[in-house]
């Protein structure tokens, strides 16, 4: 009936109710002392990590500090090569650098607006003088086609025939020369180009012979000089004989071998030397202190001494640990058992709590509005484009869920009239879903009466897009409405008009 997998049994002996309060009790102090455990642990582990990074500090300062004065005697030899000797000169010969750097930054802001202006007035004379060649240009153009023209008349008996004919003979007989004159043209040019092949292959063949001869002067001298040398290296090392020096050359030594080994050598002493000079150039090998040395010696020894005294102590809080332990699981035994009689108890008030008036009712119809809200949701959401859902809260009261606004909740009535009607959609639906379930009806009608007429045009518009959703559905929509702007919006209709003679008339769209 309830709906809940296991039911707690009845207690049987209200004699119990003593032992139940004995075990609360006791297992508030074994919790007490739990807490006490936790936190003498959790004091250990801090204690431990305060001792490490106290360790690692101190190492840390120790490097920074010898780092530091290593830089420092470097800085101040590098101000003595400078004539630097006390502070106050350093601080003159800063002040006197900030000076001479301010005046040069003056110097370099002048020069800078020198060459701005200096840059202006060459583009104005680049300007000029771009403008003055163009006209140059088109003068000598003009001179030129007028001097070309003098030129076409200059034979006149060449010219006289042509004065009798027409225009378009002459353009013609112009056209045909010129055809002329551009074949003749691309023939010279093809003849030009085949000379100018050869003589280029003519000059490369002789190039080619001339170095062939230097090749063979300088082998031949190679060969006589390697040949005085053969003969020289035979006298040196006395080869008289000439077969055996060539057997010699023939016998298999293992020469890479031992130029091999050659080399590893070389490799070895080279990598020797370099990490001898890398450990004289180390920091602190020139200037190792044993002063220095001994008193971090003692400060080790001391902080050893310590951590000694810490390991011990760690022992021993390893030992109540240990103990605590076992009692903290002596603990989750009682807190187990504890924990069985409160889900007893909490079954047996939950029962009691829903048996007692109108509970049960209000605990079912509360389950159902919830699932009825869910199945309203999943066509809402899609309706406002994820921005906005329905919920409803333990008193069974309907709040909007703004996406947009962070997530916040809002009543039902700050919604515009179109929205507040998707969601009475929305919730109607899902009721109508819910009802031809259990109905196992196949028809999907729905019908709205009336319901659109204190909505604006917006309103109105988002109302319609909604109901011409429902198509995709396979659900088919009636609409019973006074309003016009949606009866212009339908296409398939039955309209009633008040004849006073007759009476109501119907009129089909179809």
């Amino acid at each position: 009936l309830c709906g809940s997998m296991e039911h707690p049994q009845p207690i049987r002996e209200e004699s119990d109710e003593p032992r139940i309060k004995a075990m609360a009790l006791q297992i508030f102090r074994e919790k007490d002392e739990l807490e006490k455990i936790l936190a003498l642990i959790q004091k250990e582990k801090v204690e431990q990590n305060n001792l490490e990074n106290l360790g690692r500090n101190l190492q840390e300062k120790l490097k920074e500090i010898s780092k530091l004065e290593l830089q420092q005697e470097e800085f101040w030899k590098k101000l003595k090569s400078m004539s630097i000797q006390t502070e106050e000169e350093l601080s003159g010969r800063i002040t006197q650098l900030s000076q001479t750097h301010a005046q040069k930054e003056n110097l370099l802001q002048q020069i800078q607006a020198k060459r701005k202006s200096s840059s202006a007035v060459r583009e104005q004379v680049d300007k000029s003088e771009k403008q003055l060649q163009l006209a140059q240009m088109a003068v000598q153009d003009l001179l030129s086609r007028i001097q070309s023209k003098q030129e076409e008349i200059k034979d006149p008996t060449f010219c006289k025939p042509f004065f009798q004919k027409d225009s378009t003979q002459i353009l013609n007989t112009i056209l045909g020369v010129e055809k002329d004159i551009e074949k003749a043209a691309s023939d010279l040019l093809g003849k030009q180009k085949h000379l100018q092949d050869r003589r280029t292959a003519q000059t490369k063949n002789l190039a080619d012979i001339e170095n062939y001869k230097k090749l063979v002067q300088e082998n031949s001298s190679k060969i006589e000089s390697l040949s005085e040398e053969f003969e020289g290296l035979k006298i040196q090392y006395d080869f008289q004989d000439e077969d055996a020096l060539i057997r010699l050359f023939h016998h298999s030594l293992d020469a890479e071998k031992t130029a091999l080994e050659i080399q590893q050598f070389d490799q070895k002493l080279a990598i020797t030397r370099s990490r001898m000079a890398e450990i004289q150039s180390e920091a602190g090998i020139g200037t190792f202190s044993e002063e220095s040395y001994q008193a971090k010696h003692a400060a080790l020894e001391q902080l050893q001494l310590q951590s000694k005294a810490l390991q011990n102590q760690l022992a021993i809080l390893k030992e109540s640990l240990k103990d605590m332990l076992q009692k903290l699981e002596e603990n989750e035994k009682l807190i187990q058992s504890f924990q069985h009689i409160e889900n007893r108890e909490s079954g047996l008030r939950e029962l009691e709590r829903l048996f007692q008036g109108k509970g049960f009712v209000k605990y079912v119809s509360s389950i159902y509005l919830r699932e009825l809200c869910n199945t309203a949701n999943l066509r809402f959401m899609k309706l406002t484009k994820n921005s906005l859902s329905l919920e409803i809260d333990d008193n069974n009261t309907f709040w909007v869920v703004d996406y947009l606004n962070g997530g916040k909740k809002r009543l039902l009535k700050t919604l515009s009239g179109g929205q507040t009607f998707q969601a009475s959609l929305c919730l109607a639906l899902a009721l109508a879903e819910k009802v031809k379930a259990l109905n196992q009806a196949d028809q999907s009608f729905f019908f709205l009466d009336e319901g659109f007429g204190a909505l604006d045009r917006n309103s109105l518009r988002v109302v319609f897009e909604t109901l011409k959703a429902l198509r995709h559905e396979n659900r088919v929509v009636g609409i019973i409405s006074h309003v016009e702007e949606l009866q212009q919006e339908i296409g398939v209709f039955a309209q009633i008009e008040l004849d006073p003679e007759r009476g109501s008339q119907i009129r089909y769209s179809y």
